[in-house]
């Protein structure tokens, strides 16, 4: 077993932030409406919101490339479709499963929960991606 390479993953953790920051915001945006047809059952925007979102992203992103790093040997694949294919697993075990429960037991709007669904799928690919072409284990 080779050891985790620190500098890789720490880099792959902050490309991951950022690309999970960017694309969230792009998908808020584009479904902005969604939001605004349910308006009665959202908070207030408040900046503890947006402080928690930041957190949840850091620590999301970092797990992501902590996993990536840790599973490495075992992945189906190497570079960015090793990558992919991870985020893709990741996705089958977190995002679809957030799809689904959403749908099963709240009144949101089904395309609302698609759009987060689809949010995932690409925002996990996208940083599996990253992290298969940025890290390598030490020697």
């Amino acid at each position: 077993m080779k050891k985790i390479h620190w500098k890789n993953f720490f880099i792959c953790g902050l490309l991951c932030f950022a690309v999970l920051a960017i694309i969230s915001t792009i998908f808020s945006y584009l479904s902005s409406n969604l939001y605004l047809a349910t308006p009665n059952i959202w908070r207030d925007w408040n900046y503890f919101w947006l402080a928690a979102t930041i957190f949840y992203y850091l620590f999301f992103a970092f797990t992501f490339s902590f996993l990536y790093a840790l599973l490495y040997n075992g992945l189906p694949g190497q570079g960015a479709k090793g990558g992919i294919i991870f985020g893709f697993l990741v996705f089958l075990l977190v995002g679809f499963r957030g799809f689904l429960i959403n749908y099963c037991s709240t009144i949101l709007p089904l395309g609302l929960i698609s759009m987060w669904a689809f949010a995932w799928l690409v925002n996990l690919t996208v940083m599996g991606a990253i992290c298969g072409l940025i890290y390598k284990p030490k020697k």
